[in-house]
Parts: C-alpha cells; sequence; structure tokens
C-alpha cells in the first residue's frame, strides 16, 4: 500500500467548478428589458496555440466554483503494482467538494472475498472503514484522490496532444487532449508549500522523479472534463497507478462531514 501523503498527491481528484458562468451588468443603468445575448461557444482547433487556449480554459472551468465549494460526482477505476507481484484493482464511485473534500465507496477486485471501503477526505485528514466498522483515522487504500489534481495537471503542462474532437457514449462532444506533466516543478512548489510539515515535505519531493500523463476528455461546450486518465510511475519507488475518472454532475451542492471515530 502507498503511503497516504504520498498517494493524496496522485489524483489524479483536482478540484470547485459549476457549470454556468454568471453575467456581470449595472443594474442602476440597465433598464432594458430585453433578454441577455446568449454566450457564444469557443471555437477551438488542434493546432498548439489552440490547444493551449483550450488547457487553460479548462483549469479556469474547474477552479470556478472553488470558492462555491461545489462538486462533481465520480465514478473510478484505480489499479496500483507497488512491484514485488503486488497489486491492487479498486472500483469506486462518490463525491468531490472543491477544493479539497472528498466521500467514496470502493471495491477491491482482486481480494479473494469483495473488500468495501468508505473513505472520506475533509480538512486534510483521511478517514475510512470497512464494511459495519467503526470510522477510523489514518492511511486508507485505496487513498481519496486529491481533487485540487484535476486542475493542476493542466496548469503543470510540459508537452500536450490534441487528438481533435470525441464523442463520449453519452453524445457529449469533447475534445481529447493528452498532457504530460512537470512533475518536477509541482512537487516543488508543494513541498515549499509544506515546509512546515517536513514529513509531508519530504514526500512530495520524492515524487520529482514521477512521470506522469493524463488524458482529458474535455467538454466542447463548458470546457470540463467529463473522463480523465492517469498514468503514474516513479522510477524510485517502482510504483506504477492507473485511474480513470468518469464525471457527472458538474456544479453540485455537496457536504462532506466529518465522521464520528470510533462510535
Amino acid at each position: 500500500m502507498l503511503p497516504r501523503k504520498i498517494l493524496l498527491l496522485h489524483v489524479l481528484i483536482a478540484v470547485a467548478i459549476v457549470t454556468a458562468f454568471a453575467g456581470c451588468g449595472d443594474p442602476a443603468s440597465d433598464t432594458s428589458t430585453a433578454p441577455p445575448a446568449a454566450k457564444t461557444a469557443k471555437t477551438y482547433s488542434t493546432s498548439p496555440a489552440s490547444t493551449s487556449e483550450l488547457l487553460k480554459d479548462a483549469s479556469d472551468a474547474i477552479r470556478t466554483g472553488y470558492d462555491a465549494g461545489t462538486g462533481v460526482h465520480f465514478k473510478l477505476d484505480t489499479t496500483t503494482n507497488a512491484g514485488g507481484g503486488q497489486s491492487d484493482y479498486f472500483r469506486s464511485e462518490g463525491d468531490m467538494r472543491f477544493p479539497a473534500g472528498v466521500s467514496m465507496t470502493s471495491n477491491n477486485y482482486l481480494s479473494p472475498q469483495p473488500v468495501f471501503v468508505d473513505s472520506i477526505l475533509v480538512d486534510g485528514k483521511i478517514y475510512f472503514r470497512t464494511a459495519g466498522g467503526e470510522w477510523k483515522s489514518g492511511a486508507a487504500n485505496p487513498s481519496p484522490p486529491d481533487p485540487r489534481m484535476i486542475a493542476e495537471y493542466l496548469d503543470y503542462t510540459r508537452s500536450s496532444t490534441n487528438f481533435g474532437r470525441e464523442t463520449l457514449k453519452d453524445g457529449r462532444a469533447t475534445w481529447h487532449v493528452q498532457v504530460d506533466v512537470d512533475m518536477a516543478l509541482l512537487a516543488h512548489r508543494l513541498a515549499d508549500e509544506n515546509a512546515s510539515d517536513p514529513e509531508l515535505a519530504r514526500a512530495y519531493q520524492t515524487l520529482r522523479t514521477a512521470v506522469v500523463r493524463a488524458d482529458y476528455w474535455i467538454g466542447a461546450e463548458d470546457q470540463l472534463p467529463y473522463q480523465m486518465l492517469v498514468r503514474y510511475s516513479n522510477p524510485d519507488t517502482g510504483v506504477t497507478q492507473e485511474q480513470k475518472f468518469v464525471f457527472s454532475e458538474w456544479g453540485e451542492t455537496v457536504e462532506i462531514d466529518k465522521p464520528c471515530e470510533n462510535c
């Protein structure tokens, strides 16, 4: 099992979002009764400049709801190989409340018997329980994804490939963009921000050599990601991980409460 504080960085899940943007106006001077003009959908292409604009717009769209405390529903498949033949495959489902709250239920499909785990990330602390058990704090397996990383992987893009427009199974039009993340720069920033916690700072520093590639399927109309595939590997630790996200209900109201431990 990966250390809790390193697992928090993986996601890869990010992450603060609403599906509509409020207009601005001057109520004292605007007395017109005409309906507001419809927002013109932006157009993109596969050119490097247009792709960079799309990635920035997607990051901005994700961050729009950070202060509002809105969230998103997600489904997640996580495959982890820690070396020595040790591997896990979890299927999870839950909600994120931006910027850093998660509540999810997971099932390990590689165990001889199904293992259900409930986990909550709130106020920077992880709580977990197995089916019918009591809530405890500490390292959970699988660890809840970090919602902030959904946008931060876009912000720290080192290179990108635009595969063009793709239609998802639900009929939604998206742009499929693959990005390579500058983990050395991101890990350095996170370590500096957490310098007051030496253990956590060291954990982030170990991620400088990690390789992260993320695929995003970004909505053509609202620039929000509806699918995400993250591949993580670290040659120093031998750990590899793949996470497949499906997002829905962007901008939903999510409440995540701290559970009662040992009760």
